[in-house]
């Protein structure tokens, strides 16, 4: 595998060359739409932010390791995927493990099992309680119609609950009257990949409405071994939204529909010869929701919200698993705004039921569950008079049917001695609740024949009665406005980890009526503990009005360690963590019709892996013939043929160089 900048090849770089000096040469052309413009760094800096506290306020006096996307960041990203978009933030680790498979993670916890990541959609969760993390190949969304993105590189728990320990992430979708009344949009590369994007939007029984269809296609990737991957996928997606401005509020109603088959190469154990085989098979996924959010804010600087919504999920194949789950929530917030004084509290219910198809390779007892979640919370904070402290506590009590109560507090404490700088500090718990295979699964993974027609199959099994993972952690960190058109930002972090997932053996199970083979379990435990420190440092620069650079660096350890009595196996925070990371991004509106954006970025090796470091180039150049007709070029992995993202002890398979061409059209 060639990595580098030695490698770097001349025909891409030469052909964004000639276009970005192209269109510098061009006359400037007034675009109506103004939302081509970047933000400038005071706009950016009076973004509002609702992540951290649920509370809209100000992201720079946020007392958190808080980042924001809007959505003019999207748009000249060039990204089609919801990971590609993360990959811009410091902190956040992104692997592209095939064609369709990410590995998303903050501050370390870096593998398939991406457990301690919380991911929402307008409000709504897409973390899977099945095995943790979020399954990305079902998550195919038109980045068009976000609104925004909001991170907290952190613990969420008093704000979010159960599974916000290392971060948060919540998408927003935009208001439907802000969407085009026709829009299409076209991406074809050369690897085989064709993506299609239609909305439409009119109005509707005084609001308005938009609809937004999708179909994508995605090819097949390469093995390091040259074997082809069989990771392509095929993808359609439907998608409302429904927004009424009422007069002390607003109403909004949004539905969803997707089918998707994925295909997949996993390695099995078999209970026949050879025992162990490799096969090619499809998931077939379907899914929807339907969610209603209300607001209403009232003359006396109160905001209260409501939302419910119904989800559910659906994928299957031959021979893995099949899984069908259907979640129903409610919740209430309401929030106070006083002159020094911000109060947040309200409440929720939701009710799981999953209903899941044994096979041999992995098996679940009891196979069908219902569950019910239920949680209250309040965050307060309060301004001297001054406004230059402030001073935040937050609490979230959640209970559920695999704990009474979990405490999950955060104190806060911010410093605003001028208005370029904030300083500010926390403390918080977090925690992550076992996951479904890790109560109820069996995961056989090795079988060896034994005299008599026996067999020894070696199994990973579940453990109803392991404890919860916990999580108390430190952060510090600030924002300095340098001057004019720059801002730098730091944070600090230590994390102690407490009861982190792990596997112990067990002694051989002889055959019985319930299990006619011998079984060599090693089950789930929470035997260990860890530390993760580090930190993260970016700093942004605006050199003149059309012209931006931002460089961004992070930095990780993690130690684990056994507890007292401990027999375990580590399957604790960072198996696969990169300790550095390092990104540097130019972005430049060379006039109102050409754009052009990169992004440098390199990955230190994934520890206690065999995956190596990497360099990676990716560049967008972005041309408006007309006012309602934007086309975009770019170049994925400008600097290397392929590479590989993450390694699995079974497969590697290379992320290859990409050619994209995509074509938006607003009718």
């Amino acid at each position: 595998m060639v990595s580098g900048m030695a490698t770097l090849p001349r025909y891409p770089l030469a052909l964004l060359w000639l276009l970005a000096n192209a269109a510098y040469a061009k006359e400037t052309l007034l675009v109506a739409d103004s939302s081509l413009m970047e933000l400038s760094l005071e706009e950016l800096l009076r973004v509002e932010v609702s992540v951290t506290t649920r509370a809209d306020e100000r992201w720079f006096l946020s007392v958190a390791a808080s980042e924001v996307l809007t959505q003019q960041d999207i748009r000249r990203s060039g990204a089609t995927r919801l990971p590609e978009l993360f990959r811009l933030i410091p902190g956040i680790i992104v692997s592209q493990q095939n064609s369709n498979q990410w590995v998303v993670s903050i501050r370390g916890s870096h593998s398939t099992l991406s457990d301690k990541l919380l991911v929402m959609l307008d409000g709504r969760s897409l973390y899977t309680t099945l095995h943790g993390g979020v399954f990305w190949d079902s998550q195919e969304l038109d980045l068009s119609i976000i609104e925004r993105i909001e991170f907290i590189r952190g613990p969420g728990g008093s704000s979010w609950g159960v599974n916000a320990v290392n971060g948060v992430i919540n998408i927003i979708t935009r208001h439907a009257k802000d969407a085009a009344e026709h829009s299409l949009r076209t991406t074809i590369s050369d690897q085989g990949e064709w993506l299609n994007h239609y909305r439409q939007q009119h109005a509707l029984a005084g609001g308005h409405i938009v609809h937004s269809l999708s179909y994508l296609q995605r090819p097949s990737f390469s093995e390091q071994t040259g074997l082809d991957a069989h990771d392509e996928s095929t993808s359609w997606r439907w998608l409302s939204r429904y927004d009424q401005t009422l007069e002390q509020g607003q109403l909004m109603l949004q539905g969803s529909y997707y089918q998707a088959d994925v295909a997949q190469r996993l390695t099995l154990a078999q209970l026949d010869p050879p025992f162990l085989s490799t096969v090619s098979t499809t998931n077939a996924l379907q899914g929807g929701h339907i969610l209603l959010n209300w607001q209403q804010h009232s003359t006396d600087d109160q905001q209260r919200t409501l939302q419910a919504f119904i989800d559910y999920y659906q994928r299957d194949n031959d021979v893995q698993f099949g899984e069908r789950k259907m979640v129903s929530a409610l919740e209430y917030t309401q929030s106070t705004f006083g002159n020094q004084f911000t109060y947040t509290f309200g409440g929720g219910y939701r009710l799981l039921h999953d209903e899941l198809d044994n096979r041999f390779a992995v098996q679940f007892d009891p196979n069908s569950l219902e569950e019910q979640q239920a949680h209250l919370f309040a965050q307060y904070d309060h301004w001297s008079e001054d406004r230059k402290w402030r001073i935040g506590l937050g609490l979230k009590a959640e209970y559920s049917d695999l704990a009474d109560v979990e405490w999950l507090p955060n104190f806060r404490l911010g410093w605003h001695p001028s208005e370029a700088q904030f300083y500010w500090l926390s403390a918080s718990r977090a925690v992550r609740m076992p996951t479904r295979l890790e109560r109820h699964g069996q995961l056989n993974s090795r079988v060896q024949p034994l005299p008599g027609n026996n067999r020894l199959i070696t199994a990973v099994v579940g453990d109803d009665g392991r404890p919860i993972e916990s999580l108390l952690a430190y952060e510090l960190g600030s924002r300095w406005r340098l001057s004019e058109h720059s801002l730098l930002q730091w944070s600090l972090f230590h994390y102690d980890y407490e009861d982190m997932l792990s596997l112990q053996l067990g002694t051989v199970q002889p055959p019985s009526v319930e299990q006619p083979y011998s079984v060599l379990p090693f089950y789930f435990r929470g035997d260990l503990a860890a530390t993760a420190s580090g930190g993260e440092l970016s700093i942004r620069h605006a050199w003149s009005e059309r012209h931006r650079w931002q460089w961004q660096i992070s930095y990780l350890h993690e130690e684990i360690r056994h507890q007292p009595a401990a027999s375990a196996l580590n399957l604790g925070p960072g198996y696969f963590s990169p300790e550095w990371q390092f990104q540097w991004q130019i972005d430049s509106n060379w006039n109102d019709r050409w754009q052009s954006f990169a992004a440098l970025r390199w990955v230190d090796d994934l520890q206690q892996s065999s995956t190596e470091s990497y360099w990676a180039l990716d560049a967008h150049v972005f041309w408006q013939p007309r006012e309602r007709l934007r086309i975009g070029l770019s170049v994925l992995n400008v600097n290397d043929q392929q590479h590989t993202e993450y390694q699995t002890s079974t497969r590697a398979v290379e992320i290859p160089r990409q050619f994209r061409l995509q074509v938006t059209w607003q009718i």
